[in-house]
């Protein structure tokens, strides 16, 4: 139970009433208040943990004095980019320092905004003294280019009638969506248990890697597919498995990465397998999940 007010109490005590009567009545409300001001002290006590907190919020009295930080915010000039990209983190308590990440690497502490010149997976975490650190936060910056400009792609099955897009050409026009999947024609959304993605290039182009931006929205019954393979005709290039939540997530954007065999392709092949079930877990449990994607990069 989690708690980020203080529970108070007021003691109402009825007017005076004539006789004996009246006292007894007084008497029996003073020990019923008195019971349940003990029992809700008790409650608070026990099942206060944990905090989560930022500049706008009080740290409460907690009985294991575990308060944890929330999440920096990431502020980036477009997720998409052809030269580079702006990065800049901001946690607005003060003396809270922030660390990140790049690709994996080891962790660096952040003085000043910074520029992007590569495709690049950032996580951020805050961090501040008598404070629990934050959970990491992450998100996926890719530079694009022009080798999906003039390929063919096929899509099968074809999106959802009521999640559509543009159609198949939608996942290689560079036009991202937002958590909101409902906004615009910019999101596919499919509920089958495979997908194939045929993407034909105009010419043999140098490719080494490949990436699904796709959304995750557990309250909508949207979840990430459970594995993404990269096929030339009947040699598997590259796969990525990708695991089953445990618990209800926080809604995101996500760009999934499969490495391939870096060499020259006229054709790709990108089967997407799609969970069967919606997880034990989950209100939606026992029939099939969405999976939304609304774009495909190639570098």
């Amino acid at each position: 139970m989690y708690y980020n007010r203080q529970v108070k109490l007021e003691r109402k005590v009825s007017p005076p009433l004539e006789g004996a009567g009246g006292r007894n009545t007084r008497l029996i409300s003073l020990i019923l208040l008195l019971i349940a001001n003990i029992f809700l002290t008790n409650c608070y006590q026990k099942n206060v943990q944990k905090l989560t907190v930022n500049d706008a919020a009080h740290p409460a009295l907690l009985q294991t004095q575990q308060i944890q930080l929330s999440t920096p915010n990431i502020q980036v000039d477009s997720l998409l980019f052809i030269k580079s990209a702006r990065v800049s983190l901001d946690f607005t308590l003060l003396e809270t320092e922030i660390y990140y990440t790049l690709n994996n690497e080891k962790p660096q502490k952040y003085d000043a905004p910074f520029d992007i010149q590569k495709s690049t997976n950032i996580r951020v975490q805050a961090r501040k003294s008598g404070f629990q650190n934050s959970d990491w936060i992450e998100t996926t910056l890719i530079k694009v280019n022009n080798k999906t400009q003039h390929a063919n792609i096929e899509v099968k099955p074809e999106a959802h009638e009521n999640y559509p897009a543009t159609g198949a050409t939608s996942l290689i026009d560079l036009q991202k969506g937002t958590l909101n999947f409902r906004a615009g024609q910019f999101w596919s959304g499919f509920q089958a248990e495979e997908v194939v993605v045929r993407l034909n290039f105009e010419g043999m182009t140098e490719v080494e890697k490949i990436y699904l931006s796709l959304l995750s929205d557990h309250n909508s019954w949207i979840f990430l597919p459970k594995q993404i393979e990269v096929w030339n005709e009947e040699e598997l290039l590259g796969a990525i498995d990708l695991n089953e939540p445990k618990a209800a997530e926080k809604s995101a954007l996500k760009s999934i990465a499969v490495n391939i065999t870096p060499n020259k392709y006229k054709e790709l092949i990108i089967k997407i397998l799609n969970h069967k079930n919606i997880p034990d877990w989950h209100a939606g449990k026992g029939t099939p999940p969405w999976f939304f994607m609304d774009e495909i990069f190639v570098e």
